[in-house]
């Protein structure tokens, strides 16, 4: 398989996989929606996790000071 080949192949899935979600996003089925929700929630998950060793750490630091 030359080069080309490979590349128009590549295009092609590029352009199949954007035309879903163009597709999905004109018809509001809320795919979308939902992959939004469970995105936010990974990373308030994140974010809580962040806030809690950062309280941890100083809590620790605090404490091997004095």
């Amino acid at each position: 398989m030359t080069q080309d080949t490979e590349l128009h192949r590549a295009v092609g899935r590029i352009e199949g996989q954007l035309g879903t979600v163009i597709d999905m996003l004109k018809a509001g089925d809320g795919r979308h929606e939902r992959h939004e929700k469970r995105i936010g929630a990974v990373e308030k998950k994140q974010a809580w996790y962040s806030g809690a060793a950062a309280a941890v750490g100083v809590i620790a630091a605090y404490l091997v000071k004095h």
